[in-house]
């Protein structure tokens, strides 16, 4: 694709078009040099078998077909952001609540863009395919269930479906927090005084957290001093404390 993101990073392919001849004259006239990826010529790799197999194919026609289904990625990704931007609820929290029954009544392919977003929004990771299909169908068979994927956790109830960071898949190993603040888990920038070490809740609770699902109090983070001073960013508002969603979270 000319552009496509990958865990979290957006990739730009500008030189698609530009043929590997080209390239190389432009280098030439520039007097700069190159490096060839023995790779591209490697039969065991699948790209290469094909580049060969399509020196004798209708490569017109292919291209043809090659823009057509772009055109529809792009629609369905288009259609898909809209639907995040009316339909997401993002929580301070970190978790995500959509309607259910508006999820699965959205055509296939766009709502398996809007469930690998929440996924990769609240764990991390962009699922594979398959495995996002297979959420989909147990969501279309309206019973209630809880599933983890891509390091988050989809509890799905009958009018909604909530999905939070899987506590399991957090580092629990404590962190200091720098001068200018911390990105933790990539999910929340945290500022604190110095002498605070920051890990995940896990067992400790906070009152502030009440009706919140356990899995997601579990996943919040708490900061504590060398005296045992726990301090939850979420619910105590202090002098010295900060806290504010990632950029994982704008859908």
């Amino acid at each position: 694709w000319p552009e496509t993101v990958w865990n979290g990073i957006r990739v730009i392919r500008p030189l698609l078009n530009v043929s590997r001849c080209a390239l190389r004259a432009a280098l030439k006239r520039d007097g700069q040099g190159w490096l060839d990826d023995p790779s591209n010529e490697n039969d065991r790799f699948e790209r290469v078998r094909i580049r060969r197999a399509l020196r004798s194919a209708d490569v017109a026609s292919l291209g043809g077909e090659a823009a057509a289904a772009l055109a529809r990625s792009r629609a369905d990704a288009a259609a898909a952001q809209q639907w995040l931007s009316v339909h997401a609820c993002v929580h301070g929290t970190g978790h995500i609540t959509v309607p259910r029954g508006l999820l699965i009544g959205t055509r296939d392919e766009v709502a398996l863009r809007i469930l690998s977003r929440l996924v990769h929004a609240c764990g991390g990771k962009t699922p594979e395919r398959a495995e996002v299909m297979r959420i989909l169908a147990a969501l279309n068979e309206r019973g209630p269930f809880r599933r983890s994927l891509g390091g988050a956790l989809i509890a799905a109830r009958t009018g909604e479906v909530l999905l939070g960071r899987e506590p399991g898949r957090i580092a629990a190993v404590a962190v200091g927090v720098p001068p200018g603040g911390l990105l933790w888990d990539g999910r929340f920038m945290i500022q604190a005084p110095a002498g605070f070490v920051l890990r995940p809740a896990l067992g400790r609770r906070h009152g502030g957290g009440r009706g919140l699902p356990a899995f997601v109090q579990e996943g919040l983070p708490v900061l504590e001093n060398a005296a045992g001073r726990l301090v939850f960013p979420h619910f105590d508002r202090e002098p010295g404390f900060g806290l504010q969603l990632g950029e994982r979270f704008c859908l």
